[in-house]
């Protein structure tokens, strides 16, 4: 599970650029590093103090990637600014030479590392033409594409384990985190001189001790490339614990013999005890077979086995040992179903009181066992077709337990800039949607739990204006922390202001602006040889920032639910369109953001992909209608419409504190009969439209059976149709059709 010698060394790395990005660099260490002429350091108490020895003077350095002892040690650089070249917007329509009959569209996603390639024919930067101190920032500097010049600072912080540290005490040390910036051409970095510091003392809790957790057994339903994907965040947790993982492979039946193969054979490279498995019933959804993996799990559990996790492809414990504590404190030999509410409550009213299963849903062995004799009778009997409601509706017929909710156990229904729920100072055991619903890099994050166990995303206040939450950020304050209740949550993700986080995560206090607060985002972390963790904290400009600048003005917040990415970059994405002008979209993006409107805007948003940017009409599919009164009020009204076909589930709610609410969740496509389907210009196939000469009667017959016609546009004579007095909308796409 651990390597063999315990970590001993955290190193943290800063760089900004603007278009621009700046690094920072820290080494955490645990041994006393060979030498560092020394200052007066003092730390002022909150709670109880902490006190840093003096070191004396030594002929000895340290290389930023070899460093060893009891440090902790940041790093930061800010690259030069330079002129941007830009490339400039076609206007021919894509993939042809005809020109565009509309305006282009305006992308909110901006690609700063679009330069051509035959415009940019520098080379790559080399480590070994620099420093030895400077070898992780080179190497971590090709993934990361930074740019040519950086502004580099590097600290070490030395770790000092203790048992009765108090790791939710944000502890003040006087001594600031970021200085001593020196210019670094990464290209041309020969002759770099880093400025030696003096280590920082930090009280962290002790690494979690080494076990084994062969009374765990975790199942997953998603498709061979996925898995594939997963391996590395998976082996993470899961590597060399004695767990075991049951994988549905949903499209196993496309696959050859030797994929399957290679595939297994990954996981055992990987140190994971997997057992990869074909759908139960080929007629099953990946959701359902969430919920029958349990089937497969029972079939290769053993006489060890207490637990039983049903997890997404995205689920992510930081380490095993947390939630292996907290199931410990549960009766494994009485009924027991185990798990967390979303943290949007909205969700929960969609979707009730279960055991959402992105943060994992855990069974006893006793229910699963009974569960397991009834799986095929719950499918066949359920109204829903999510594996979380199948689970929860099982559980409820065949047993009289009822969801425990575990502490730490989180679904992250939140999205884009998630910089408030890492920086709260929490401890979770499990986390989720971090490759869909916003990207972080949780697997290099959360090296911090390998290397000191609670301290991930610990807390410490340095000088008078900066906040470091180990594994996430670096985050200074322009006004200063004096000026940051840091026992509140910052809202910093689309629709926190909803109040719907409030009963979760609540009570939160509002962003900050980009002027008031800057931020140094974890985006490379590494052990080095002799167990000492490096890491790269990277500030990056806002060119690449997906959607509009959010000023209070009429708009919407769009909020991708969808569980899929549909393939990725090129994936889910979604488009405005102004009434009238149906060949070229108004605004377009692939993420969830915030997108402002003209005050007499009237249109619609619908979901599509690149083929929408063909300059043709694309118009079956689920359609979110917007449209603002022209009288200056600034109020507008919205709706769902299913007239011209429906790709998938999705709602609108007005953001004028009455939150009212028109649209569905349920999932109509999976079940619908053939001759209800139409087939999309991309070759997917969704349900037919329900209007005109061509309208289809089967579509209409099938979704009047679920649908109430006041909450979703099905025909001419009724108007489900919600006013926001101020202009502003909250629009949700759930699992659809692209």
């Amino acid at each position: 599970m651990f390597p063999s010698k315990v970590p001993r060394v955290f190193v943290l790395a800063s760089v900004v650029l603007l278009l621009l990005v700046t690094y920072t660099t820290l080494h955490l260490y645990h041994r006393v590093p060979p030498s560092y002429p020394t200052t007066e350091s003092q730390i002022i108490p909150v709670n109880d103090a902490l006190v840093i020895e003096k070191q004396q003077n030594s002929d000895h350095t340290v290389a930023a990637e070899t460093a060893t002892g009891n440090a902790l040690i940041p790093s930061l650089a800010v690259p030069t600014l330079g002129p941007t070249v830009q490339d400039e917007e076609s206007d021919q329509i894509p993939g042809t030479t005809e020109p565009l009959s509309q305006p282009p569209a305006e992308p909110i996603e901006v690609d700063s590392s679009a330069t051509p390639e035959e415009e940019y024919t520098l080379a790559l930067p080399e480590p070994k033409h620099c420093l030895k101190d400077l070898e992780f920032l080179i190497r971590s500097s090709v993934d990361l594409e930074l740019t040519e010049r950086v502004r580099y600072t590097r600290r070490y912080i030395q770790s000092v384990f203790s048992n009765d540290v108090d790791r939710d005490n944000v502890a003040n040390i006087t001594e600031p985190l970021i200085k001593d910036e020196v210019e670094v051409d990464l290209y041309d970095c020969g002759d770099v001189m880093i400025p030696q510091s003096t280590p920082i003392k930090l009280q962290v809790p002790k690494p979690h001790p080494e076990a084994t957790f062969s009374h765990l057994i975790f199942g997953v339903a998603t498709d061979y490339s996925r898995l594939n994907d997963s391996i590395g965040p998976f082996a993470h947790w899961i590597s060399g614990t004695g767990a075991k993982l049951v994988a549905v492979v949903m499209d196993a039946k496309e696959k050859s013999h030797n994929e399957m193969e290679q595939l297994q054979r990954n996981f055992e490279v990987a140190g994971i005890n997997a057992t990869l498995v074909k759908p139960i019933n080929e007629t099953y959804t990946t959701s359902q077979n969430h919920f029958t993996v349990l089937v497969n799990m029972l079939e290769h559990s053993n006489p060890d086995t207490q637990w039983y996790g049903l997890l997404d492809d995205d689920t992510f414990f930081p380490n095993l040992k947390p939630l292996s504590d907290s199931l410990s404190t549960l009766d494994h030999n009485a009924d027991a179903y185990v798990g967390a509410l979303s943290e949007d409550f909205q969700a929960v009213r969609g979707f009730g009181f279960m055991a959402f299963g992105g943060a994992g849903a855990f069974l006893s062995t006793p229910l699963a066992k009974k569960l397991g004799d009834q799986a095929f009778k719950c499918i066949d009997e359920a109204i829903g077709r999510e594996g979380d409601t199948i689970l929860r509706d099982c559980v409820y017929t065949n047993s009289k337990a009822k969801l425990t909710i575990l502490p730490g156990l989180y679904q992250q229904d939140i999205t884009s800039d998630v910089s408030g729920f890492f920086e709260a100072g929490l401890k979770p055991l499990t986390l989720h949607h971090w490759k869909s619903w916003y990207k972080e890099p949780v697997e290099k994050m959360a090296k911090a739990a390998t290397f000191c166990g609670d301290c991930f995303l610990q807390r410490w206040r340095f000088g008078t204006d900066t906040v470091f939450s180990n594994g996430f950020s670096i985050a200074t304050y322009r006004d200063g922390v004096e000026s940051v209740n840091l026992e509140l949550m910052e809202g910093t993700w689309g629709k926190a202001a909803s109040k719907d986080f409030d009963f979760s995560l609540g009570p939160l206090r509002d962003p900050y602006p980009a002027d008031q607060k800057k931020s140094y985002k974890l985006r490379e972390a590494e052990f080095a040889e002799d167990g000492d963790l490096k890491q790269l904290y990277v500030r990056a400009g806002d060119s690449s920032a997906e959607g509009d600048q959010d000023l209070g003005g009429p708009g919407v917040l769009i909020w991708n639910y969808d569980p899929n990415d549909h393939g990725g970059v090129h994936g889910t994405m979604f488009f405005i369109y102004e009434s009238n002008h149906d060949f070229v979209p108004y605004k377009y993006m692939t993420s969830s953001a915030f997108v402002a409107v003209c005050s007499t805007f009237r249109g619609r948003i619908v979901r599509g992909s690149l083929v929408n940017l063909d300059g043709q009409k694309h118009l079956l599919g689920t359609w979110v209608e917007v449209n603002w009164h022209a009288n200056g009020t600034g109020s507008a009204w919205g709706d769902i419409s299913l007239l011209q076909g429906n790709d998938g589930a999705a709602t609108i709610e007005s953001l004028d504190g009455l939150s009212n609410v028109r649209g569905f969740m349920l999932d109509l496509l999976s079940d619908a009969p053939t001759n209800a389907w139409a087939q999309k210009a991309t070759g997917s196939w969704c349900l037919d439209k329900i209007i005109g000469q061509d309208a289809n009667n089967a579509t209409m017959e099938w979704e009047r059976q679920f649908l109430n016609p006041w909450s979703v546009y099905l025909q001419d004579d009724i108007d489900p149709v919600i006013n926001s007095d101020n202009g502003r909308f909250q629009v949700t796409f759930y699992e659809g059709i692209i």
